[in-house]
């Protein structure tokens, strides 16, 4: 069984064990800890065979992420770690995660006559690629799968993790002086990587986003594949008025409601979906060089480029 130190009883560990904050932050035994610990949030791999180690140093990322205060940051955290789990959990047996359901998150799961999970549970945790209308619903209870209930759970998951992720709080100077340096490095990588785009050529676009540009003219467009576009034009590095442009082309374009959702997307630091997910979605039915749309994009740009050339 692998380890999940966002458990409560694996988080109930951290007051046992005692460890003053002010002693973990300057204390040369603990150096170990905060650099795993930065290696994590920055996506670095390592291994921490020790369990109580390993505690800790979900307790310091935790509070370095409330520090750095960067929805980016924290989001690209949030959304690894919950798919590192998510994986985990694959492995595991339906009663382990059904227990986990239960007594780690409130959910109301029921197995006689198969696995079953309550209609609310599900619509406050379900993925994107599930909709209630496609589900069997008897009784208030929608059937799923173990793999599905996988998917519920690393939502739960992700949402649990952040709101572990203190806020508004004061901190050792020490961790506060590694949550700079981290801050640091990831906004002179996103300087590096994020792409700049002054006009889209529409030519250049990945098939997946020309037909979803053709559902939102069509007025037929889903929810998911509005944040698909809506992301993927975002990761364009276009500005919010060109990427409100494209959906202006919807006959059921509400300006209001469009504006809202693409500045909370931009503020969230919200990314474009890869091409597995996509075609997770029924959105996707092409095979690409690629494995993003965004990577897709430059790529047929370029091709364009050196053609006229």
């Amino acid at each position: 069984m692998a380890y999940y130190p966002f458990l409560s009883n694996e988080r109930s560990r951290v007051k046992a064990l005692d460890v003053d904050l002010e002693e973990l932050s300057t204390n040369p035994m603990y150096a170990e800890i905060i650099e795993n610990a930065v290696r994590d949030i920055e996506g670095r791999e390592h291994k921490t065979l020790d369990r109580d180690l390993a505690v800790m140093e979900f307790v310091v990322v935790r509070i370095l992420l409330g520090i750095i205060n960067d929805p980016p940051i924290e989001k690209a955290y949030i959304k690894r770690k919950s798919e590192e789990y998510r994986r985990s959990l694959e492995r595991e047996d339906l009663s382990y995660l059904i227990k986990m359901a239960r007594e780690e998150f409130g959910m109301d799961i029921r197995t006689e006559g198969g696995l079953r999970i309550h209609f609310t549970d599900f619509l406050k945790h379900k993925p994107e690629f599930l909709n209630l209308a496609q589900m069997e619903l008897e009784g208030g209870y929608v059937s799923i799968t173990k793999e599905q209930l996988v998917w519920i759970l690393k939502d739960a998951i992700a949402k649990l993790i952040e709101s572990l992720i203190p806020r508004e709080r004061r901190f050792p100077s020490g961790l506060v002086a590694v949550a700079r340096r981290i801050r640091l490095m990831k906004g002179r990588e996103r300087a590096r990587e994020a792409p700049r785009v002054k006009r889209l050529k529409e030519e250049a676009l990945p098939p997946c986003i020309r037909s979803i540009i053709e559902e939102v003219e069509a007025g037929k467009s889903s929810h998911s594949a509005n944040f698909v576009l809506a992301t993927f034009l975002l990761g364009l590095g276009l500005k919010d008025d060109d990427v409100i442009n494209i959906f202006k082309r919807s006959p059921k374009y509400k300006e209001k409601t469009t504006v809202y959702q693409i500045r909370f997307m931009r503020e969230r630091g919200y990314t474009c979906p890869g091409c597995e997910s996509i075609r997770s979605y029924g959105l996707c039915k092409w095979e690409c060089k690629r494995k993003h749309p965004v990577s897709n994009y430059f790529l047929n740009l370029r091709s364009s480029k050196n053609e006229r050339e």
